[in-house]
């Protein structure tokens, strides 16, 4: 109870919830769908690399920036910016429109900017307004937000693009997109102020901090495991499940069944009814999307995608909530966590690109040595572990 009181007094949080509802909607109505727009018009495995690989570089330089900026300015107001730059990418892809996977790499910088500015600000109000006791709650929440939005968003898109011309379809996507972004502005005008930072820039000093602190560097190994998961997987398991089933509202029902399973977890979480036991789900959680994953690229056929869908429903939850939470009360318990906490999320956000761009340059020398189909089965089998990876470098590290 004293915890319900604790949330329902905090404004900021329950803005922070609704901002990240605007956000996870935009991105599940349209972002999958980006992928394959350029590989709708390109046909080329490489150039949605390219796309991808300047998302991550593009993220990593500005959210380093946006790191100094938030030393510097209110949080808010970078937070806000974050926003309007993801909102105008949707702005430059809906002027391309048919001419959009030319422009790849300047598509690819501009939504990495969004992402470094965006999330960085983000991370950061998240540490700031939430406390250990709400942590659990938050995420669970945020979980559950961008669970309902995969439920109805994909699938949604899926049939707007199948009633609709390709074109068309894809075009009013972007179109709400862009409305839910301005929608999300919005929101973030009612946040209160944050005063700048009156303490140095100090990331040297938080590379030093790495040195001492070993539950700090184990969980910053992690993220470059979940870096190393993530960097390829994510966007090529839409475009093998595009190539499997040949439809887009088939790959809005991958996601609504994935959703569906993931919503009850995450459900489970905000309520507070899985307390406890962090290592243990997070374990488990790891190792069911391994197997999973090994065996959609073992077994590529429309029953296994949906199976899939369910089992990465089932895992994900477990994956994500401890393992966010951990890593924030990680941070917390640090050298200096108040006046380095800006330095201490840009190390972990540095650790997660570097598994990203991993990942994708195994990829590219991968794409290299034999055609898409033949390699997938292995790179999964080297990428799609690193989620259990992570439970095994977190053993003692989360309760």
């Amino acid at each position: 109870m004293t915890r319900i009181r604790t949330v329902k007094g905090n404004r900021d949080l329950q803005l922070l919830l609704f901002i990240t509802a605007f956000y996870v909607l935009a991105t599940a109505i349209s972002n999958l769908f980006v992928n394959l727009l350029l590989w709708r018009q390109s046909k080329q495995l490489h150039m949605i690399l390219n796309y991808n690989f300047a998302v991550i570089l593009s993220q990593m330089f500005f959210y380093w920036l946006a790191g100094i900026l938030a030393k510097r300015l209110d949080r808010v107001l970078l937070f806000r910016m974050g926003i309007v730059i993801l909102a105008l990418f949707y702005v430059v892809i809906l002027w391309l429109r048919e001419n959009a996977s030319a422009y790849t790499i300047l598509l690819g910088a501009i939504l990495g900017c969004g992402y470094g500015v965006y999330w960085l600000s983000y991370h950061l109000l998240t540490f700031e307004i939430t406390e250990p006791t709400t942590r659990d709650y938050f995420n669970g929440m945020a979980g559950l937000f961008s669970s309902l939005a995969n439920l109805v968003g994909p699938f949604g898109a899926g049939w707007v693009i199948e009633v609709t011309s390709v074109s068309k379809g894809y075009f009013l996507l972007f179109l709400v997109s862009l409305g839910l972004f301005l929608l999300a502005i919005l929101c973030s005008w009612f946040l209160h102020r944050r005063p700048k930072e009156t303490t140095p820039y100090a990331l040297h000093k938080v590379w030093t901090e790495r040195k001492r602190n070993l539950s700090l560097r184990r969980v910053l190994t992690a993220h470059i495991a979940q870096g190393w998961r993530e960097g390829g997987i994510l966007f090529l398991i839409i475009l093998w499940v595009f190539t499997i089933l040949q439809r887009e509202r088939s790959v809005g029902l991958f996601m609504l069944l994935q959703s569906l399973f993931s919503l009850v977890l995450y459900f489970a979480w905000g309520r507070g009814w899985m307390k406890g036991h962090r290592w243990k789900y997070l374990f488990w959680g790891g190792l069911t999307s391994y197997l999973g994953i090994v065996a959609l690229f073992f077994s590529p056929n429309p029953m296994m995608v949906y199976a899939y869908a369910i089992l990465i429903g089932i895992a994900y939850p477990l994956i994500d909530v401890p393992y966010r939470s951990s890593t924030y009360d990680i941070i917390g318990t640090a050298n200096k966590a108040g006046p380095w906490r800006i330095e201490y999320l840009q190390l972990r956000d540095l650790y997660t690109n570097l598994g990203r761009m991993m990942a994708l340059l195994l990829l590219f020398f991968m794409l290299g040595a034999g055609e898409m189909k033949a390699i997938l089965p292995w790179y999964a089998v080297l990428t799609g572990g690193g989620y259990w990876f992570i439970s095994l470098l977190l053993v003692k590290q989360v309760e």
